[in-house]
C-alpha cells in the first residue's frame, strides 16, 4: 500500500514540473560575425585637396604711370607705346664702308666703322619711333673664333658688341639678346660678314 503511495505522489510532481516549464520551439540564433556602422562623410584634406588661390595677372601698362611701378628701377622712364611697329625701315642695314675711307685701317677698325655706320641709321631723326634710338656707342670688336653654324659667310667674320639709348617700350630691339640697366641703354651684340666688293667693304648680319 505504501509503495503505490509513493508511485502516486512522484507520478504528480513529475506532472507539475512539465506543466511549469513550458517545451521552447527548436529555433536557431545566429550572430553576426562583425558589426558595420555607417560614419558621417568627414573627407580629409590633403595637400593635393587644397583649393590653390585664384591666379592673377598684373595688367600690361597702358600709361607711362603704369610703367613706371612695372619697371621702378628706372631713373627715367621709357614711354609704354603699342600700335606703331614699321618693318620696311626697320631692318638691320647692309652698311657700306668703300676702299678709300678704310685706307689705313685695321680689320677691326673696319667692322668698327661699318657698325658705327649701321648704328647711325636707326639714330636719324628719319628713323620710326619704333627702332630709332637716342644715342649708340660701339665695343669690342674681335674676329669670330668658330664661323662654322654661321651664314652668310663672308671674306671676314667678326662679332662685335654695343650698346643703344632707347626711347620706348616695345620696339624692334626687344627680340635681341642682352641687358638693359637703369639709364635705358641696351647692351647687347651680333655676329657680322664682311664682304669685299668692288669699290669697298659691305657688311651683312649673320643668322644660326
Amino acid at each position: 500500500m505504501k509503495k503505490n503511495i509513493y508511485q502516486i505522489f512522484f507520478f504528480v510532481v513529475f506532472l507539475s514540473s512539465c506543466v511549469s516549464q513550458p517545451v521552447l520551439p527548436n529555433t536557431e540564433i545566429s550572430y553576426p560575425n562583425e558589426i558595420s556602422a555607417t560614419l558621417p562623410n568627414t573627407p580629409s584634406l590633403t595637400p593635393w585637396d587644397t583649393p590653390s588661390p585664384t591666379p592673377t595677372s598684373t595688367p600690361i601698362p597702358t600709361t607711362l604711370d603704369g610703367f613706371v611701378q612695372h619697371m621702378p628701377g628706372l631713373s627715367t622712364p621709357l614711354p609704354f607705346v603699342t600700335g606703331n611697329r614699321e618693318k620696311v625701315y626697320c631692318q638691320f642695314p647692309h652698311a657700306f664702308l668703300s676702299y678709300s675711307e678704310a685706307a689705313g685701317l685695321s680689320d677691326e677698325d673696319i667692322v668698327r666703322k661699318l657698325v658705327e655706320k649701321s648704328l647711325i641709321y636707326f639714330y636719324s631723326s628719319q628713323a620710326p619711333d619704333w627702332c630709332r634710338i637716342g644715342g649708340y656707342k660701339v665695343g669690342k670688336v674681335q674676329p669670330m673664333d668658330n664661323i662654322g653654324p654661321y651664314s652668310p659667310k663672308g671674306d671676314l667674320m667678326f662679332s662685335a658688341r654695343f650698346s643703344i639709348h632707347l626711347i620706348q617700350v616695345p620696339s624692334y630691339w626687344a627680340p635681341w639678346g642682352g641687358e638693359q640697366d637703369i639709364e635705358n641703354w641696351f647692351h647687347t651684340g651680333r655676329e657680322f660678314a664682311i664682304f669685299r666688293e668692288e669699290e669697298g667693304f659691305r657688311m651683312q648680319i649673320t643668322n644660326l
